[in-house]
């Protein structure tokens, strides 16, 4: 019987007690071991990892470097501000996070989303930054008893970190980029993660699942697609020479499950899975499958190269559009064998919001009807490796309904129901401890998900407020906090360029509109919130870092910005300050002038969008003019993962 999570946290904590004189220094921004314990967070360096295991340190070092530590805390410290702050800038710097939870609470969940985009409910989870940006989960369900499955585990863990963290030393995600156009890539909604859970009892089985969860949208459909791809390494606890029987797997059984509890409506429909059945028990499987999703974008491939060298978030300013969607793939590709079993392929939709396929691997008949087959006086020379563990692989792909918007559990695990073999009978025995389940949460309604790009709106004076609908007023507030637990709930700052060139509240369900004269209620501003409709003054326009209303009245020149007291206002009309811009007239995202926003000069001319033939210079009308107010340019804060870390 393997502790409970309680007794495991009180262990730790018990044992980091130990640990807690032991000098840390990662940055002048980190937590130190020789604050109290009581605070429920610190910093180890990586060797030490054992005391999350409940061991005590044997040989503590003096000091760690910032590429060896791992910062720490406990699900009641996820509680304070601070400690999710430091989480949050560790994780974000390459440093993996080991999170100690007690009980399953959906509170500490959307803590957990907020900082990494997803959670497990694990007794110790440790989230380690992939290259690539994604979250690896590397999990413990429970403690192990003995003291050896500990130091074991801890090895496991301390190696499956080190080797993540090497590879994240290496280059660095703004140089290992999945697209070479980063437009193209603030567009895409995806979310990338792997979670390995080992066995609680150390004796080496693991999981891992890898899932992708993409949007398919087009002009006539929208959907989520979660494809996943799991790899088990079943190995019994109950194995070869057991009294006078030997004791091998009569069957081994693995799965992939989605679960989404919120869904009142459709299930999650599987759409394929593999690998499939096969009688032979001398297998090699090697079997793919790929999955190609569509999404909408608003330039052209030849536009999108030309802009790149605006930098990503310029895939963001066009208005959402399917006139140039573009199509992401995803191959699920595996290979293993196995000896002395077949494998067959199920699947099975439960009333209860799940789909589960699962694959049972049987005990070739003729050996599993043989009681003498191991010899009338067992033992182990007949025994292939098969029959002592086994690496299998799975995977599958559901469609969820475009519209949901609750929670989304994947899981991967297996279990192992053993055979002795006395040399006259054969007796069905349970394996004494369970395989182990990896299992991850995410939220479909996560901004990294949305059909169209979901941004912050940034104001390039000052301290840079953000955009946000109050009252239905479009104010400018400070941006919010991505290190507080909430942030992906505060909706009303988060914006989308619909089809229409309309900006979108995800809070309010609302577009900005534009007051042609006057101004809101309470002197807040030019620009309210009302229902969406297809009228001119809740349409808008980017240019280079400007963003323009296309209400006729503003004849062109109606712009954004920021006026006295931080007010936005729209109306340039008599203000002499916010001179006459001209547009680039090869592209209206391209820069005006090549010095911009400094002062054109005369050595400036007219950016295109290739580097092909001459380049035009600039008019003598605009080599008067003066560099834009700050107070009228804007940035965006694009919420992808692949971007936002």
């Amino acid at each position: 019987m393997l502790p409970d999570k309680k007794f495991l946290l009180e262990t730790i904590v018990k044992h980091l007690l130990l640990a807690a004189a032991i000098t840390v220094v990662l940055s002048t921004n980190t937590v130190h071991a020789t604050e109290p314990v009581a605070a429920h967070h610190g910093l180890l360096d990586l060797a030490q990892l054992q005391v999350l295991l409940g061991l005590e340190n044997p040989h503590p070092t003096a000091g760690s470097s910032p590429d060896q530590s791992i910062v720490w805390l406990t699900d009641s410290a996820l509680a304070h501000a601070d400690r999710r702050a430091t989480a949050v800038d560790a994780y974000r710097r390459g440093h993996p996070v080991a999170v100690l939870r007690q009980d399953q609470d959906a509170a500490v969940d959307t803590v957990l989303h907020g900082i990494f985009g997803l959670s497990s409910s694990a007794a110790l989870t440790i989230y380690v930054r992939d290259p690539d940006g994604s979250p690896h989960l590397h999990t413990v369900a429970e403690l192990p008893e003995s003291i050896g499955d500990r130091q074991q585990l801890a090895r496991t863990l301390i190696e499956s970190i080190d080797t993540a963290s090497k590879a994240l030393r290496g280059p660095g995600p703004s140089t290992a980029a999945p697209s070479t156009d980063g437009a193209e890539l603030v567009a895409l909604p995806v979310m990338v993660f792997t979670e390995t859970q080992y066995a609680s009892t150390g004796n080496g089985a693991f999981v891992t699942v890898r899932g992708e969860i993409v949007r398919d949208s087009g002009r006539a459909h929208d959907a989520l697609v979660v494809s996943a791809k799991s790899t088990h390494n079943l190995k019994p606890h109950d194995n070869g020479k057991s009294g006078p029987s030997i004791v091998v797997p009569g069957k081994y059984e693995y799965f992939l499950r989605l679960f989404t509890p919120d869904n009142t409506g459709a299930l999650p429909k599987l759409s394929e899975s593999r690998p499939a059945s096969s009688p032979s028990t001398d297998l090699n499987i090697s079997e793919s499958h790929t999955t190609t999703t569509s999404y909408g974008f608003g330039l052209s491939r030849e536009v999108s190269a030309g802009l790149n060298k605006e930098g990503p978030s310029v895939g963001a300013k066009a208005a959402f559009s399917f006139d140039f969607s573009r199509s992401y793939s995803t191959t699920n590709a595996l290979s293993f064998t196995v000896k002395d079993y077949s494998i067959g392929a199920n699947a099975v939709q439960t009333p209860a919001q799940t789909s589960r396929v699962y694959w049972q691997m049987p005990l070739a008949s003729v050996i599993a009807s043989k009681a003498d087959y191991f010899g009338r006086s067992p033992s182990e020379s007949k025994m292939t490796a098969s029959m002592r563990q086994v690496t299998a692989e799975g995977s599958a792909v559901w469609l969820i309904p475009g519209t949901y918007a609750g929670t989304m559990s994947l899981s991967a695990g297996g279990k192992i129901d053993n055979l002795g073999f006395d040399g006259s009978a054969i007796d069905h025995k349970p394996d004494p401890y369970l395989q182990p389940t990896a299992s991850v949460s995410i939220r479909a309604d996560s901004p990294y998900l949305t059909r169209e790009v979901t941004v912050f709106i940034q104001s390039k004076a000052g301290n840079g407020g953000c955009l946000r609908d109050e009252h239905g007023v479009v104010v400018l507030r400070q941006c919010p906090d991505v290190a507080q637990d909430n942030w992906i709930e505060d909706l009303h700052a988060q914006w989308q360029l619909d089809t229409q060139g309309r900006y979108f509240n995800r809070g309010s369900k609302m577009c900005m509109r534009i007051l042609t004269s006057g101004l809101a209620p309470g002197g807040g501003g030019e620009i309210v919130m009302q229902n969406c409709s297809l009228n001119r003054d809740q349409q808008w326009e980017w240019h280079t870092d400007r963003i323009y209303t296309k209400h006729g009245d503003g004849q062109s020149e109606w712009r954004m910005f920021v006026g006295p007291g931080d007010i936005v206002g729209v109306r340039t009309t008599g203000k002499p300050e916010y001179q006459p811009i001209p547009f680039n007239v090869n592209h209206a995202l391209l820069k005006p002038w090549s010095s911009y926003p400094r002062k054109p000069g005369s050595t400036d001319f007219v950016p295109k969008l290739g580097d092909l033939g001459p380049n035009d210079p600039i008019s003598d009308e605009t080599k008067l003019l003066g560099p834009p107010l700050v107070e009228e340019r804007w940035e965006l804060i694009v919420l992808r993962q692949s971007l936002h870390r």
